[in-house]
């Protein structure tokens, strides 16, 4: 079963959208580099996706992210 992201995982995929990396992401949402490899991780279990071009192509495809 598929469930939303969080605001927060969505936080998360905006920035990688964007093209920043795990330490920039961290850095601009305060938080720590492996928290945000643990949001990519549910984002991907909740997507059905591998990698960051998945990720971001299938969130925006949901209109997850713009």
């Amino acid at each position: 079963m598929r469930t939303k992201p969080s605001p927060r995982e969505i936080e998360v995929l905006e920035l990688v959208a964007r093209g920043c990396r795990n330490p920039e992401i961290a850095s601009a949402l305060c938080i720590a580099p492996e928290t945000v490899k643990r949001h990519l991780k549910h984002i991907s279990v909740k997507l059905e996706t591998n990698g960051r071009h998945m990720l971001v192509e299938e969130a925006r495809y949901r209109g997850f992210i713009d």
